[in-house]
């Protein structure tokens, strides 16, 4: 028998605009999922400090992380 795998989805948008995803993750739990996608988003605004954006731009209260339908 083949049984399907639910798995959880995240996204993190910015509040400005929610169509776009910016990051997510994804687990067999929802908790995992969520951190999978705070992980992503945390990695995605280090790796934009890294290149050199500024600090005003690298601010986690512009984001909110939502379940992907």
């Amino acid at each position: 028998l083949n049984k399907e795998i639910r798995m959880y989805k995240y996204i993190a948008v910015e509040k400005n605009t929610p169509d776009i995803p910016r990051a997510w993750g994804e687990g067999k739990i929802e908790i995992e999922a969520q951190l999978q996608c705070e992980i992503a988003l945390r990695e995605k605004l280090l790796g934009k400090l890294q290149a050199g954006c500024s600090v005003g731009w690298i601010n986690i209260n512009r984001y909110k992380i939502i379940k992907s339908i």
